[in-house]
């Protein structure tokens, strides 16, 4: 389980003990009872700090993982590559905190795959997408993902978006099933196809973004561009599959 998606899942179901969210009622935003702070502890108790009016909303669920994140997410797709008729894959999409936005940027002539372990954020992913007040461009497809393979054909893809998987700043990448997969999404890129990666590098102690490039660089794509969000201690990298 990919260690961020595993912690928000406390957030996603009945609350637990130690949960960041116990108890305080819809969209209430009350502190409960922390467990002692790490980088992704951390990153859950910022969101307690935003009002619930902050929020579209009033699900404590969604409020988690909408809030739970470390840029602002109109400078990231205004840096992403994305075209009217891109095909796209949302990987560890979440509830589509990027997805229906990278859905939008493709408009009706491109493809999104949103991708994740989790079936339970597949599952609020799909709520969302039959709501008929939540507007959204029907090129949209739910899949579900494999520990060791991105589930979608070779060479089908423009870009493959991948955000905050935080295995991917251990250096040697590992174990490997996390290489697997990570060679399965290039190998999902066409000849020229893209691969963005956005990270929060205080998810692992020490970890850097040169880390970061040296890891992708070794699976056979080449760095195009690095945007240092600092603000939020986040970088943005640019990759492409070298054309054959």
């Amino acid at each position: 389980m990919i260690p961020l998606l595993a912690l928000l899942l406390s957030c996603a179901g009945e609350p637990a003990m130690n949960s960041p969210l116990s108890p305080g009622g819809e969209g209430s935003g009350e502190r409960g009872t922390l467990t002692p702070a790490d980088p992704h502890q951390q990153a859950v108790e910022r969101l307690l700090a935003f009002p619930p009016e902050a929020s579209a909303f009033q699900d404590p669920r969604l409020r988690s993982l909408e809030l739970v994140r470390h840029e602002d997410r109109e400078q990231v797709m205004a840096l992403l590559p994305v075209v009217a008729g891109s095909k796209v894959a949302d990987v560890g999409c979440g509830i589509g905190h990027f997805t229906f936005h990278l859905a939008r940027a493709a408009g009706p002539e491109g493809q999104v795959w949103a991708v994740d372990l989790e079936p339970r954020y597949l599952e609020l992913l799909g709520e969302r997408m039959a709501d008929p007040d939540f507007p959204h461009p029907g090129t949209i497809t739910p899949v579900q993902g494999a520990e060791d393979r991105l589930p979608l054909d070779p060479a089908s893809l423009d870009l493959a978006f991948l955000a905050h998987l935080d295995f991917l700043l251990v250096r040697p990448l590992a174990p490997a099933h996390h290489v697997d997969f990570l060679r399965s999404v290039v190998a999902a890129l066409r000849p020229g196809g893209q691969l963005a990666v956005l990270q929060w590098l205080g998810a692992r102690e020490g970890a850097t973004a040169e880390d970061l490039v040296a890891n992708l660089e070794e699976l056979g794509v080449v760095l195009e561009a690095r945007h240092d969000l600092a603000a939020h201690g986040s970088v943005l990298l640019i990759l492409r599959r070298p054309r054959e």
